[in-house]
């Protein structure tokens, strides 16, 4: 009888670069830094709407007492100016 080694690996899902994420959007924990952000942390997603995602981002960080709202963003396809940053909550028509 042959015997063969196998090899195991492991591998662990670490959270993606932001930049480099092409579809979907994502409730983001910011960690912020000296110089500016310095890691973000996906709470929740991916949705397939930003609409979606402020109902999530409502619901799990707005209603949420001990959370505080501008320690979250949501991220996703970079928009017409080329951020890929969006406000949790939607801005008052005027």
């Amino acid at each position: 009888m042959l015997k063969t080694k196998t090899k195991t690996e492991t591998r662990y899902k670490g959270t993606p670069n932001p930049f480099l994420c092409k579809s979907g959007f994502y409730v983001t924990e910011l960690h912020m830094g000296d110089d500016g952000l310095e890691m973000t942390v996906d709470l929740a997603g991916p949705f397939k709407t930003l609409d979606r995602a402020r109902e999530v981002f409502k619901s799990k960080v707005i209603n949420d007492e001990f959370l505080n709202e501008w320690n979250f963003g949501i991220r996703g396809p970079k928009d017409i100016t080329g951020s890929i940053w969006y406000a949790g909550k939607e801005r008052p028509s005027e």
